[in-house]
């Protein structure tokens, strides 16, 4: 029975002039020729006022008894809302009919037993043929038939649809019981035949309207899929629809919901150098069959999808990626999937940039740095630490293999720690760095052991083993050690660089052992004219030869300087000369001002005669440069000297040259061995022509000076010597709490 949209109604008399002719009655149970004459209920179905039409073609089945007989050939009223069938039944007081025929039809006491078929073919605008079942019964050859079923609609508004499958949690076809002798026939299914979904075939057409005719009854979790030459697109709607006998429910236009994208995978692949990592880092899905794009975000930033795949950019950290299927053609046929997740840590390994740098997450990271600084010196290039690494206990390689292989990008710790390490590899220079043309600035360094050889010339230092034109700055290295033959160091074994600077470093409870000369936690060495600025060094126990100092072992050059540095409560033992609270050696015309050194212990046990030792400079070689405004608070002096041992407060023993403006307080100075009373005092070889201590505002020998008239003396000298233009780096002195003027930079 075909569907056909008309607006007219037929009327009974136009149907029954089919079966005009005079029939002639028969006994019950002999055959005769039968014609019925068929109209549906009410002349209209409930598909918003569209008739149901007869076609050529249709055929019944009329149920005589328990016999199904097949009536066809049906004589077509105007327009079609009526017909004629004709055939041979078995005479009886009841007829029963089934629109479509059905030959595996059957009927007891008033149940027919028939099929909804779950393959249901269609005509635009109209039911499946034979799919829109229809019951009557009659004892007349008039039959009014009552539909079954109820409808779905909906419409596709693109073409290439080849199928549309509807199914749902409940019976929508199959074998079913229908009471056609009711005024409103009843439908059940048949136990085990019922079916969940019903498909249409055929060549569907945009803008079309079709219809699944389906069991009355509430169904849920109703799904439509469509099939096109790009495979099945499925959507849903997940309120329970309620249907009776000859209700629609028209679905619209199909608004399908893509299906969410699957197999989010973060591709991080393994690279073999930290430059070659820049952008690699994406993420990639599974194809949405139906999708034309993709809504993808880290976080709450968008990202460009390039087919299944998105660049992570400059993102970092632990993050949800979020991806969303789209179809920008048929925006209005295509509902956006729902949206998948994936959470990952995600390491952006930059660009190089100051903006986007070269970035270190791991012990692995720092690895492949180092390989890749074997034979790159990433000048102007910046990297950055992005957590901290604790390289447990491990070995770990050194950045830079030669001189003009060294570092000269900027290294940027972000106040980060590398935490358990081991440094050395059996080289000369040993150190994070092998050398350094750069800047390496806000790095923590804790519980590193440094190894140099401890024969032969070594440049030795847990960050950098030789610093040529570089800087250093706030970096702080705290319960490390390392063992050297020379130039041992913390911060740099060997400063050769012009104007090369170590700035805000501070080194505490660290031990150098070294068989040879040059050595403090600061740098070892400085052999140009680099400057150690605002650094401090504490609770630190220093064992060298000769040029031994706990902030620098020697300045080299003229022009060199320390300014503003801090010594406090270190140990340190030499054999050989020139051993300082502060600084070990000066061998040219260098800087030595506004420092403090405060309870230091300077031990020289084996050397019998000139040990040149001091709480703040042991031996100054060359014509002075400025040793002034310095303060030595405190402190003891150990040594076996029997003759001459050059011992001072200030200095052990001086070039040529005057000095002025420098602090001492003698009562907190021990000695031992101080019965040899030859060479002591605030300068060692006080039979140096011109050596003075200060003039009129030092403090002689058993003086004393008020804390704040020290302070104010300081701050004042500052002002009146004009050391801001000689030194900008300079720092106001402040009163410490432990008795003794400070720096200004320590409370900030």
């Amino acid at each position: 029975m075909e569907v056909k949209v008309i607006i007219a109604a037929a009327t009974a008399a136009a149907i029954l002039s089919a079966c005009a002719k005079e029939q002639k009655s028969s006994p019950i149970g002999a055959e005769k020729d039968l014609c019925f004459s068929v109209l549906n209920e009410n002349s209209k179905t409930s598909l918003s006022g569209t008739s149901v039409l007869w076609s050529e073609g249709d055929c019944i089945s009329v149920f005589s008894g328990s016999a199904n007989q097949k009536f066809e050939n049906p004589v077509l009223g105007e327009g079609n809302a009526s017909a004629s069938f004709s055939g041979t039944a078995v005479a009886a007081d009841t007829y029963y009919a089934l629109y479509p025929y059905d030959a595996e039809a059957s009927i007891s006491g008033g149940i027919i037993t028939t099929t909804l078929p779950a393959e249901q073919s269609f005509t635009a605008s109209s039911f499946g043929n034979g799919a829109n079942i229809a019951v009557a019964v009659t004892s007349t050859q008039n039959l009014i038939m009552k539909n079954v079923g109820a409808y779905v609609s909906f419409t596709v508004n693109q073409d290439g649809v080849t199928a549309v499958t509807l199914s749902s949690s409940d019976y929508l076809a199959g074998g079913i019981r229908i009471d056609a002798g009711k005024d409103s026939p009843t439908v059940e299914t048949v136990e085990g035949q019922g079916v969940k979904s019903i498909r249409l075939s055929g060549n569907f057409v945009a803008g079309s309207k079709y219809y699944f005719v389906v069991l009355p009854g509430t169904h849920e979790n109703l799904t439509m899929t469509m099939t096109t030459a790009g495979g099945d697109i499925t959507f849903s709607n997940d309120a329970p629809l309620t249907l009776d006998r000859r209700d629609n429910i028209a679905l619209g236009t199909i608004a399908a919901k893509l299906p969410a994208p699957t197999g989010i995978t973060f591709n991080q692949a393994n690279f073999t150098s930290n430059r070659q990592k820049t952008l690699l880092n994406n993420i990639s899905w599974n194809p949405v069959n139906g999708a034309t794009g993709y809504i993808v975000k880290a976080g709450s930033t968008s990202l460009t999808a390039e087919g299944t795949t998105a660049m992570l950019g400059v993102l970092e950290g632990d993050l949800t990626v979020t991806v969303q299927a789209v179809n920008e053609d048929y925006p209005e046929l295509f509902l956006a999937s729902e949206t998948a997740s994936k959470d990952i840590s995600v390491k952006y390994y930059g660009a190089g940039t100051s903006s986007h740098p070269w970035r270190i997450y791991d012990a692995g990271d720092w690895e492949e740095f180092c390989a890749d600084a074997a034979g790159y010196s990433y000048t102007g290039k910046f990297v950055s630490v992005m957590q901290d690494i604790d390289f447990n206990n491990a070995s770990v390689p050194h950045a830079g293999v030669s001189t003009s292989k060294s570092f000269a990008g900027t290294f940027d710790g972000g106040g980060h720690t590398f935490s358990n390490l081991t440094i050395g590899d059996g080289t000369t220079h040993t150190g994070l760095f092998w050398g350094l043309s750069g800047t390496v600035k806000n790095l923590i360094i804790d519980h590193a052991t440094a190894t140099a050889p401890t024969t032969g010339t070594t440049k030795g230092g847990v960050l950098c083993g030789m610093d040529t034109s570089g800087s250093i700055e706030n970096v702080r290295i705290n319960n490390s050690s390392i063992t050297c033959s020379n130039y041992g160091a913390m911060i740099v074994g060997c400063l050769t660089g012009a104007n090369s600077v170590v700035k805000g470093c501070k080194i505490v409870n660290c031990t150098i052992t070294s068989s040879q000369d040059n050595n403090g936690a600061v740098a070892g060495l400085v052999n140009n004219t680099g400057k150690i600025v605002d650094c401090s060094v504490t609770g630190c126990t220093i064992n060298g030869k000769g040029a031994t100092g706990a902030v620098v072992g020697g300045l080299n050059v003229a022009n060199s300087y320390v300014v503003n540095c801090i010594s406090r409560n270190n140990d340190i033992t030499a054999t050989g000369q020139g051993m300082g609270g502060l600084v070990g050696m000066v061998n040219a015309a260098a800087h030595i001002v506004n420092n403090l050194s405060s309870g230091n212990t300077i031990r020289n046990t084996t050397r019998t005669s000139e040990a040149l030792m001091s709480l703040l400079l042991g031996q100054e070689k060359a014509t002075a440069g400025k040793v002034q405004n310095n303060v030595v608070s405190s402190g003891s002096i150990y040594h076996a000297c029997t003759t001459k041992p050059r011992i001072g407060f200030f200095v052990g023993t001086k070039g040529a040259g005057a000095w002025n403006i420098n602090y001492y307080n003698i009562a907190l100075v021990t000695y031992a061995n101080k019965s040899t009373a030859d060479n002591l005092g605030p300068i060692g070889n006080t039979e140096f022509a011109g050596a003075t201590t200060g003039g009129s505002t030092s403090v002689g020998d058993g003086g004393a000076v008020s804390l704040n008239d020290l302070v104010s003396r300081l701050n004042g000298n500052i002002s009146s010597q004009n050391y801001v233009s000689d030194f900008p780096e300079i720092r106001t002195w402040i009163a410490g709490s432990d008795g003794w003027p400070t720096f200004d930079y320590e409370t900030l």
